[in-house]
């Protein structure tokens, strides 16, 4: 169960500190800032390359997570999945990316972009596992990560989903505190 000591937020802005727990052999830290502007990120140039993240555990069963990655003209794509927790796209007006990720740009730029979606833990004795799959185009790049609590509202616009159940699973549960190895999705 969770202890009350807890944090509500995690927030990982330098890719050296991101909680990598596995990872294949051609995924490396990389630099690639200019003069004193550091730009550090996981890159990885091979298709089928993995990158695993384990979540902090927060105070509550859910947590809203924003994924920070590189975009530019000649990046791929990448899949997101968990383990040991339900992932799903968050539900707002404005839909992110989400198992699917699409880096490439059409102009010739590199910008930093994010994914939001929500997950909910649903073992007590394992963290929640973020892989991220390259599936497709030269490179991708992953620079953040931002794990929250769920707001009170966050959690019933996803109760309130009326086409995903997963969603709905969420916003019943992203609250609780306890027992959240007894969630069914």
């Amino acid at each position: 169960s969770n202890q009350s000591n807890q944090t509500s937020e995690f927030c990982f802005h330098n890719a050296s500190r991101l909680p990598v727990v596995e990872h294949t052999a051609d995924w490396s830290l990389v630099e690639e800032g200019y003069g004193r502007i550091s730009k550090q990120g996981w890159r990885t140039t091979t298709v089928g390359g993995l990158l695993h993240l384990a979540l902090p555990r927060l105070r509550t069963c859910g947590a809203v997570v924003t994924l920070g990655f590189q975009r530019t003209n000649t990046s791929g794509v990448f899949e997101l999945g968990c383990r040991h927790c339900s992932c799903v796209a968050q539900r707002h007006f404005f839909q992110d990316p989400f198992p699917i990720v699409r880096t490439r740009t059409r102009q010739a730029m590199r910008v930093t972009a994010m994914t939001t979606f929500t997950a909910l833990l649903t073992s007590a004795d394992h963290a929640c596992v973020l892989r991220v799959n390259h599936t497709e185009g030269p490179t991708i790049r992953i620079d953040s990560l931002h794990v929250h609590e769920p707001t009170a509202q966050e959690a019933l616009r996803s109760k309130r989903s009326l086409s995903n159940k997963a969603q709905q699973a969420f916003g019943r549960h992203a609250l609780q505190t306890t027992a959240c190895d007894s969630i069914v999705v």
